[in-house]
């Protein structure tokens, strides 16, 4: 009768306590009790609904009809719920002393046992506090009172808190000790949840200690005991520390998606502030491991956000010391800086050697970026002497790697190399992928310092293996292409020991190939089987309101703009993560065609065999002040070095006098001969120093396909002149983002452009868009479907597509260099995003984009480029029409109507669009009028 009043009074949030009660009040006091110590870890609100009827209770006993002992009793029991309450909600002050209050109670009624067990819970709040030494104190207090009661379960429960408190002072042996002891006394106790979660706490334990297969065993069987027995948060735990043990081997992929679970697994069983905390600063660790570092860094702040308001002084330190390590390789320094003061002034308060250490270690690093070898060697050395103790080698071979590296800029080469060589071997044995990658850069940029081109390049090839590796089993373009900015260096040395050892242009090719674009390889995809993505939903409407918002108050001019513009900010971020959360969770899609060799070798015969007689393929690569291109025909490789002094200053210079045409006014166009002069003048400096040395190795051939670097993806090659004419005169162009990504889109058939959709959104400023349109739909006769105004919805533009072989899309645009996944084409409903382009079934259509800085990207290491091409191709369109500056609106519809009606009547798409330019060029208008667009892909 008592227990079911209890459960009923807590399942029932509206119900009161009954008058009267109908049961004895001490006995009901035990049973909320016993519902709140049932529910506290999977449902912390049942916890705290508990409390406020013990509460209650409480105050209707202090009547004459219960005893002084009945009192005394129903008030240690609410003070022992009020503080597992206080624990659920994160507020850890008021926990111990609710806590003490019922210890004093059972104290009093001469209750031993009950009174050592207060303690248990008052131990993770002293912990949470960061008081670590009042908590072992008080923990093992306890757990020398249940040894003399015989009572093992509640022995092993203080075991299992104390070895967390142990983990937290980084005392992972002792953490060991403890946690092992725990799971043998909730075996013979027979409880399996005290069973599973403190095997779970072993294995994480010996994670730390690098004991990887056994902790993986451990947790592995314990998540199977957890699932089977319908422990959500224990489920959720064991994800966790899979999760870690991935990440700390460097299987990037198995980590981030068993992080991601965890995550959503805590916050779906309701686990406590704590819990939830420490999944998403772990999924924030895997983040910074594959160099998402911006979304790293966003969620590092989210955890300390949350770890201040909940009073959790360790998560706080962490996320601190891990955010400003992120920042530092971002080269945020003096943010970097910062954070790391803070953090160390938290783990000292805290009397935490190891994790002061981790914060010498990180300012080493930083001392080293900012050419300061001398204070990075004391830093590390003394860092790795205070981590020798803490038992965990992967922090100690970082530290001794870096100590390593800061040698090497010393000139200590012989120390160095030693060093180096240490932790390669110690971090293959212990399986540290991470590590190991470090190892073999140190030591392939130390060989190559000293000449040894040999080791050099088996030490830089090892590295870019592993990167491989670790981007083949990655889901998602955003994860591929972050973990590039790992491959970048060792790949320009790589190139640069190539050259300088006298490879033949057939083995550069192939070389420049490995660091080239290679996530992007790995995503292209038939966007008709990715997953849909409802959750994203809500957060993608609510984005869209708060940019209308911001607008509207432009436009208005009386709200301030700064509140408005953080919480797009804001959005954009939870759009990213979710996003990225779904990637983790999705599978790999069935429509992936990605080429199956993306991980092996290029190979350049194939190619040559792929390339039809009238076409060349030029690849180029910059290495620093030289540029190096190498030229693919059907009959030969060759290749061409030159240096390239200035390159930079000229490409800005082009791009001042290309922005200086934005302005219409009379007086500027009446110099429209001394304009052209001046941006005839770049172009010409510009074909001298990347085109002159090529151009007698594809004279012979009709078609030239681009693969640009780095800077070179802003050039618009088909405007470089010779002094007698523009290149378009010669040539056909198209561009592409690698020889592998040109060469897997010869695979699929070509598709004969008979119908299209064409789609405009225009303002004041655009007054030609319905033009555009219906010079696109007269083209195709017909067979064109036209969608325009507030008809250019996304939604109509994804009904419209199947089926169909071309899209074109004239509209505003905005290329965004602070986050390029937000880079848009403003349509009807709102922007049509990169991350929502890769998500239109376009696979096999030419897709024009009549817009502002549509080809612009924001190029990440290993040449990935970041814009709304991109998303295009993603999607699986084999050729993407795009813009690298903001177009005239009249120009480029006539632009476009002669691309258009030279394609529908039959010229390929490179050919309709080299005709429609030269016939504005013909007529001596400015490049900015007609070279801005260029194809991508297959042309």
């Amino acid at each position: 009768m008592t227990d079911e009043l209890a459960a009923g009074l807590v399942a029932d949030a509206q119900r009161d306590l009954p008058q009267p009660l109908g049961v004895d009040a001490v006995a009901l006091a035990w049973a909320l009790k016993a519902v709140c110590f049932a529910a506290w870890s999977t449902a912390p609100a049942r916890a705290v609904r508990c409390a406020a009827l013990l509460a209650e209770l409480q105050a209707r006993a202090q009547t004459p009809d219960h005893g002084d002992r009945a009192r005394i009793e129903i008030a240690a029991v609410a003070h022992w719920v009020q503080g597992i309450a206080h624990l659920c909600e994160g507020r850890m002050g008021p926990a111990c002393g609710s806590l003490d209050a019922a210890h004093a109670a059972f104290t009093v009624l001469q209750q031993p046992q009950h009174a050592a067990q207060t303690r248990v819970s008052k131990v993770m709040a002293l912990s949470l506090l960061g008081q670590h030494d009042a908590a072992m104190r008080c923990g093992l207090d306890a757990l020398q009172q249940f040894v003399a009661l015989g009572d093992e379960l509640a022995a092993g429960k203080i075991e299992v808190n104390l070895g967390t408190l142990a983990t937290r002072q980084d005392r992972h042996a002792d953490a060991a000790r403890l946690f092992r002891s725990a799971a043998v006394r909730g075996a013979r106790a027979r409880d399996r949840s005290l069973s599973i979660h403190a095997d779970i706490a072993l294995a994480n334990a010996l994670t730390w200690l690098s004991d990887f297969d056994e902790a993986m065993r451990i947790n592995r069987r314990a998540r199977m005991r957890a699932e089977t027995h319908g422990l959500a948060v224990a489920a959720a735990l064991a994800d966790g520390a899979i999760g870690r043990i991935a990440l700390h081997r460097g299987h990037y992929h198995a980590a981030l998606r068993a992080l991601a679970a965890a995550s959503h697994g805590f916050a779906q069983a309701g686990a406590s502030p704590q819990q939830c905390i420490e999944a998403e600063a772990a999924l924030a660790d895997a983040y910074s491991a594959v160099n998402l570092l911006p979304e790293a860094v966003a969620l590092y702040r989210q955890v300390v956000a949350r770890a201040l308001e909940i009073g959790a002084p360790v998560e706080q330190a962490r996320a601190t010391l891990d955010c400003a390590r992120a920042q530092l390789r971002l080269g945020r320094t003096d943010e970097a800086l910062q954070g790391l003061a803070q953090a160390r002034q938290l783990f000292a308060a805290q009397d935490n050697a190891a994790s002061v250490a981790l914060t010498d270690l990180a300012l080493a690093s930083a001392q080293l970026k900012a050419g300061r070898p001398a204070d990075a060697l004391d830093s590390a050395g003394r860092a790795g002497a205070a981590l020798q103790r803490s038992g965990v080698a992967g922090w100690q071979l970082e530290a001794d790697a870096t100590a390593a590296d800061a040698a090497a800029a010393l000139g200590l080469a012989d120390q160095a190399q030693r060093g180096l060589q240490r932790v390669l071997q110690q971090a293959q044995a212990l399986g540290l992928g991470a590590v190991e990658l470090a190892g073999h850069q140190g030591l392939g940029r130390l060989a190559a310092s000293q000449g040894d081109t040999v080791q050099a390049r088996q030490h830089l090839g090892a590295a870019l293996a592993l990167i491989d590796r670790s981007r083949l089993a990655l889901q998602g373009d955003s994860f591929r292409s972050a973990i590039g900015a790992q491959a970048e260096e060792a790949h320009d040395l790589l190139v640069r020991l190539s050259v300088q050892g006298g490879d033949s242009p057939a083995a550069l090719l192939a070389l420049m190939e490995q660091g080239r674009a290679r996530a992007l390889a790995l995503g292209v995809q038939d966007s008709s089987a990715q997953p849909a993505d409802p959750a994203l939903d809500p957060l993608r409407l609510k984005l869209q309101w708060a940019r209308d918002q911001w607008r509207l108050a432009i436009a208005e001019g009386d709200t301030p703009l700064e509140p408005l513009a953080r919480r797009v900010t804001a959005l954009e971020q939870a759009v990213l993560q979710a996003h990225l959360r779904a990637q983790l969770q999705a599978g790999q899609p069935a429509g992936t065609a990605a080429p199956a060799a993306a991980g092996s070798p290029f190979d350049t015969a194939a190619l040559q065999a792929a390339l039809p007689a009238d076409t060349a393929l030029v690849a180029f690569h910059l290495l620093d002040d030289q540029l190096l291109a190498v030229v693919a025909t059907r009959h030969q490789v060759r290749h061409h070095l030159q240096p390239v002094p200035g390159l930079g200053q000229r490409l800005a210079g082009l791009r001042f006098q290309i922005d200086s045409q934005r302005c219409r006014s009379p007086g500027l166009q009446a110099h429209a001969a001394q304009l052209l002069a001046r941006v005839q003048a770049h172009l010409q400096a510009l074909h001298r120093l990347v085109w002159a040395g090529v151009a007698p190795l594809v004279r012979e051939h009709e078609r030239v396909v681009v693969v640009p670097h780095r800077s070179l993806h802003y050039l618009p090659f088909a405007a470089l002149h010779d002094g007698q004419g523009w290149l378009a005169q010669r040539h056909e162009i198209c561009l592409a983002p690698s020889a592998t990504l040109w060469l897997a889109g010869r695979s699929a058939p070509a598709r004969l452009p008979r119908r299209v959709v064409a789609v405009g959104h225009a303002d004041a400023s655009l007054p030609h868009v319905d033009a555009e349109l219906q010079a696109v739909a007269r083209a195709f006769g017909g067979r064109a479907r036209v969608f325009s105004g507030q008809a250019a919805t996304q939604a109509a533009l994804r009904t419209a597509l199947p089926g169909q072989d071309v899209l074109h899309l004239a509209c505003h645009a905005q290329f965004r260099a602070d986050n390029p996944s937000f880079s848009a084409l403003e349509l009807a409903d709102g922007g049509l995003t990169l991350l929502d382009a890769q998500r239109l079934p376009v696979a096999g259509m030419l897709v024009a984009l009549s817009a502002c800085e549509t080809g612009l990207s924001h190029i990440a290491p290993g040449d990935e480029l970041l814009g709304l091409v991109r998303g295009f191709v993603l999607a699986g369109a084999p050729t993407v029409l795009a813009s690298l500056w903001m177009v005239d609106d009249a120009s480029t519809a006539r632009l476009m109507r002669g691309f258009y009606s030279r394609l529908a009547a039959g010229a390929r798409p490179a050919a309709a669009l080299r005709a429609a330019q030269l016939a504005l060029a013909d007529e001596g208008a400015h490049p900015f009028h007609w070279a801005a667009f260029a194809l991508h892909g297959q042309g």
